[in-house]
C-alpha cells in the first residue's frame, strides 16, 4: 500500500514554492526604478506563483479538516460540510449540486475549521493570519492577468503591486502559522504514542499479554497516530 506523505511532510514540499516566490520578489526589489516591461512580467509571475501557492495551502488545510471529520474527531455543521465539499442545495432542495466559492469565502470557512479543529473551537489563534482586505483586489488582479481580455490587462498598476506585497506577506503569515500548529500537533502525537507503547510494555512485565497480542496492540497504536 502506498504511504501518504504526513502533513509536515506535505508542508516542506510546499516550502520550495515560498523559496522561488522569495527568490522573485528579490529580483524585482533589487532596482526600485526600474518600471520596463521586464520588472511588470515579473510581477505577473509572483501573482500567478503566490495564488498557486495560497490554493494549494487552503486544500492541503481542507484535506485536514475533512481528515479530522471522517475519523468523527470533530463536528461539522451541515452547511459548512457541504461548502468543504463544494456542494450546494439544488434550486428544489432535493440535492445537492456542485458550487465553487469565491476565493475570499473559501479562505475565511477553511482559516475558521481549521484552527477549530487544530487548536480548540474557543481559539483565537486564527485572528493572526485573518484574510487581509486587499483579497478581493487580488482576486481581480489574478483573474485579469490570468484571463486578459485586452492587452492592457497585462498592466501591472502602482495599486496592483501594492496588493500583491500584502497578500503575498499574508500567505507567508499563513504558511508559518500552520507549520507552526502541525509541528506541535507531531510532537504531541509522538509523545503520546511513546507514552502509550511504554505503559502496554510495563504492563506485559506480569506476563498479561501474549507476544501475539502484544504485537497487535502495538500494530494499532502505531496505526493510530500515522
Amino acid at each position: 500500500m502506498k504511504k501518504h506523505p504526513s502533513a509536515i511532510e506535505q508542508l516542506l514540499l510546499l516550502a520550495t514554492f515560498q523559496k522561488e516566490i522569495i527568490v522573485i520578489h528579490k529580483m524585482i526589489t533589487a532596482n526600485p526604478k526600474d518600471d520596463t516591461e521586464a520588472k511588470f512580467a515579473m510581477y505577473r509571475i509572483l501573482v500567478r506563483t503566490v495564488h498557486i501557492c495560497m490554493e494549494s495551502l487552503l486544500v492541503f488545510m481542507k484535506t485536514e479538516i475533512l481528515k479530522s471529520y471522517d475519523q468523527n474527531e470533530i463536528s461539522i455543521c451541515e452547511k459548512d460540510l457541504q461548502k468543504l465539499l463544494n456542494k450546494k442545495p439544488s434550486k428544489d432542495g432535493k440535492r445537492l449540486v456542485p458550487v465553487k466559492l469565491k476565493f475570499i469565502q473559501n479562505a475565511r470557512l477553511v482559516i475558521r475549521l481549521y484552527a477549530e479543529v487544530k487548536a480548540g473551537p474557543s481559539s483565537q489563534s486564527s485572528i493572526s493570519v485573518k484574510v487581509p482586505p486587499q483579497a478581493g483586489q487580488w482576486s481581480i488582479l489574478r483573474n485579469r492577468i490570468t484571463h486578459p481580455k485586452t492587452l492592457d490587462d497585462f498592466r501591472i498598476r502602482p495599486l496592483d503591486v501594492k496588493v500583491a506585497v500584502v497578500m503575498m506577506g499574508w500567505y507567508l503569515n499563513l504558511y508559518d502559522w500552520i507549520a507552526s500548529i502541525e509541528k506541535k500537533q507531531a510532537i504531541r502525537f509522538e509523545k503520546e504514542r511513546s507514552a502509550t507503547l511504554a505503559e502496554m510494555m510495563s504492563a506485559n512485565n506480569g506476563g498479561d499479554l501474549s507476544p501475539e497480542d502484544l504485537d497487535k496492540f502495538k500494530a494499532r497504536i502505531l496505526k493510530t497516530y500515522e
